[in-house]
């Protein structure tokens, strides 16, 4: 349905409105007709609406339709239509003037026409109403491209349908340094970049592009990226008249792109590199592709020493220093400063020249280094390019990206040397676990020497590593590997206490490291041993008392960190659990074979020996003797004195004995007072002239009880050893066959047939 017209009829004349409302009752498009009688009327009624047109007299009771029109410039958003009678077209004119928009005489024969004339002019209007608000937009469109191409922060251009630059705004100009009156005119289809001419083709021929153009020579380097979005400028019916091209400056977006893949791939590559070698190499390889970094080089800070390393070192001009003293480089001047130091050669020239930090080596024409940190923020070291080209300059960029490239490195090698120390520590605990598990394996005290010094040899390469066991004053080398020590008495048996090396260990129970012995003023010499340059002792402790010392040497001033000393620490603590494990046991087996009372072997000791001993005359076909013996009425002498006496008499007889036996003889006691002698390279004849020493030394022995003096003697069964034997233990019980006739025949000696 169709919205009437609505109209505000302002008149004081009834029949006048009567009229007009017949006039308009059968209109097409209809028509509302909204009738006031006065001016304050007609006032009131606007406040509150908004028709499509006002229809006013121009002389009305309270005044004059003058009043409805725009006061103070304001347009209205309706027309007002002033009625006038004929003779007042003059007055009517001048209200057009003062904005009503038309006149309407009043005329009786003209109601019929009425209708289609307000019709036309509320189209009228309406048209022009809607040209106004189209030509401000179109001022407003303006205003807003004019200052968005002039205020814009991208590079904005406009080119013709023959690819001639027509318009450009002053962000192009700054953007490719080049002054805005000399970019108009330019015919891009000409430039001798092909990726343009290409893409203003395209956009002529009707189609929009989007991309990226990269001017810069090298990362960080002098040239542009651009990033341009490129549209047709088109007509309505489809025809294109020319191009708009937005440009913007991504130089710095590039650069960002490239440090953070840089940054990346040094953390790649630390995961990936399985040597430190090929670790610096490939970080280098990568800082080339953000920096000009021909020259490059990674230094390391000993602190505790006071030295430099060079873990890795390319430079054109001077050759790797290895390990230096800590001096006043420009390496030293960014360590003690902590922060990075952009030097070019006229910097460089004025701080050795004020004494800041010394000439070494080329002077470059430009040097950048930045500290390496760790998580706690020390100082570890540092990462430097320098260059050599008078072309080459860094610059704040060069700076900033130095420290990303630095806290990377700095924690791609802290993280690479925390998996480094964690895979030693992992193979230090390997052959921990392997050396508690070697030396369960034997109590034997010579295999618990021996193993000690293979397995310390998986754990540092020393050149001669000896074991000394501490007796009193005296420190006795026990076993050693490596190159053999020098056979003189100095270098086995040490009087600790005047060395000031085994003293200091003693004294401190810790280690003591001498990384140079020229530079340890109280370093003693031992002849044969001068050519020793480096040497590491520890301790061998139980329960916190130092036994003896762990002994290494080197032929070459050798470094040990911290770490790898406190690693030799615990194993030289194992170490000395197992001497001492050894020792004890080899105690106890001495307990086990020797008898309490006389402290000869017992049954046990003679049954581990007498077997070894017997083995040995068969296969080589020498004599063996035995003598089996017990004292004479040793039974009644208890019964008479006491067990006391009796024990008194079996040590003096046991002492006896063995004053009269060689070294390597076998003394037992076999039980009670029966003693049994096993004499290795011994025939018949002279066993038994040793039983008859025996029994004249023990007559000349004086032994006091109760104030009187008493006289021992031994009875013997003598025995030889026959080729008809199987085992020991056939001389053995022949001996005791013999001793058993000795008695029953009162003869203090019977041999054996």
């Amino acid at each position: 349905m169709t919205q009437p017209m609505q109209v505000l009829l302002v008149e004081d004349d009834p029949d006048y409105v009567e009229l007009i409302r017949r006039a308009f009752a059968a209109h097409q498009p209809p028509f509302e007709i909204v009738w006031v009688d006065t001016l304050a009327a007609a006032q009131r009624w606007l406040a509150d609406h908004t028709p499509d047109l006002v229809l006013t007299d121009l002389y009305l009771p309270d005044g004059s339709g003058k009043a409805l029109l725009p006061q103070d410039d304001h347009s209205l958003s309706y027309p007002v239509i002033v009625q006038t009678a004929f003779g007042d077209e003059q007055k009517a004119v001048e209200l057009i003037k003062a904005g009503a928009y038309d006149y309407l005489p009043k005329r009786f024969d003209a109601f019929r026409e009425l209708p289609y004339v307000l019709e036309r002019l509320i189209q009228e209007w309406r048209h022009r109403r809607e040209q106004r608000e189209l030509e401000a937009r179109l001022q407003a469109g303006q205003s807003v491209f004019e200052a968005i191409f002039e205020n814009a922060p991208l590079g904005i251009l406009y080119f013709d349908q023959n690819g001639v630059l027509q318009a450009a705004n002053e962000q192009l100009a700054q953007l490719l340094d080049t002054p805005r009156q000399a970019l108009l005119g330019l015919e891009l289809a000409n430039v001798p970049f092909e990726m343009i001419r290409l893409a203003v083709q395209r956009v002529l021929e009707g189609e929009k592009i989007s991309q990226e153009i990269d001017f810069r020579l090298k990362p960080f380097q002098r040239g542009l990226a651009i990033r341009s979005q490129l549209s047709p400028v088109q007509l309505p019916d489809g025809r294109v008249i020319g191009g708009v091209a937005i440009l913007q400056d991504i130089t710095a977006e590039k650069n960002d792109q490239d440090l953070h893949q840089t940054l990346y791939q040094i953390a790649t590559l630390a995961h990936r590199a399985s040597a430190a070698d090929a670790l610096y190499q490939g970080i280098h390889e990568l800082v080339q592709k953000v920096l000009p970094a021909e020259n490059f080089y990674i230094a390391l800070w000993d602190k505790t020493n006071q030295s430099l390393s060079f873990p890795y070192w390319v430079n054109q001009a001077n050759p790797a220093p290895g390990l230096v003293p800590f001096g006043k480089g420009l390496t030293e001047y960014v360590l003690t400063q902590g922060e990075t130091f952009l030097a070019e050669e006229a910097l460089y020239q004025a701080l050795v020249k004020e004494g800041t930090i010394d000439h070494l080596g080329t002077p470059p024409q430009a040097w950048l280094g930045a500290p390496l940190k760790d998580h706690q923020g020390e100082v570890f070291g540092a990462v430097a390019v320098q260059s050599y080209d008078a072309q080459v300059r860094y610059g704040p960029n060069q700076v900033k990206i130095m420290e990303y490239i630095a806290a990377q490195i700095a924690q791609v090698l802290e993280r690479f040397r925390a998996q480094e120390e964690e895979r030693r520590q992992r193979r230090l605990a390997e052959a921990l676990l392997e050396a508690t598990k070697a030396f369960s394996e034997s109590l034997e005290l010579g295999q618990v020497f021996e193993r000690i010094l293979n397995q310390l040899q998986r754990l540092v390469a020393y050149d001669n590593c000896s074991i000394s066991l501490i007796e009193g004053q005296w420190a006795h080398v026990v076993a050693e590997a490596g190159e053999r020590l020098p056979e003189s008495e100095p270098a086995h048996h040490l009087r600790w206490q005047q060395l000031d090396t085994l003293r200091q260990i003693y004294e401190r129970s810790a280690p003591l490291l001498i990384q140079d012995v020229r530079d340890y003023p109280k370093w003693q010499k031992i002849a044969g041993l001068e050519w020793v340059q480096s040497y590491l002792g520890l301790p061998l402790t139980i329960k916190g008392k130092v036994i003896g010392f762990l002994s290494l040497v080197f032929r070459q001033p050798h470094e040990f960190d911290s770490a790898v000393v406190d690693s030799l620490m615990a194993f030289a603590n194992l170490a000395g659990q197992a001497i001492e494990n050894a020792r004890l046991y080899q105690q106890a087996q001495e307990q086990a074979i020797h008898d309490e009372l006389t402290g000869i072997y017992n049954r046990r000791g003679l049954n581990m020996f007498a077997s070894q001993e017997y083995a040995r005359a068969v296969r080589y076909g020498r004599p063996l003797s035995m003598l089996f013996s017990d004292i004479d009425d040793f039974k009644a002498f208890n019964d008479r004195y006491s067990y006391a006496v009796g024990d008194q008499v079996l040590k003096v007889v046991a002492t006896c004995l063995r004053d009269n036996l060689r070294r390597f003889d076998l003394l037992a006691r076999f039980g009670g007072d029966e003693f049994v002698i096993l004499m290795p390279e011994t025939d018949q004849n002279e066993a038994i002239a040793v039983a008859q020493r025996i029994n004249s030394s023990l007559r000349c022995l004086a032994i006091e009880v109760s104030g009187v003096e008493v006289t021992i003697t031994l009875s013997f069964g003598v025995a030889q050893r026959l080729e008809s034997d199987a085992a020991w233990e056939q001389l053995l019980e022949r001996g005791s066959q013999a001793l058993r006739r000795a008695k029953q025949e009162g003869v203090p000696l019977v041999a054996a047939c």
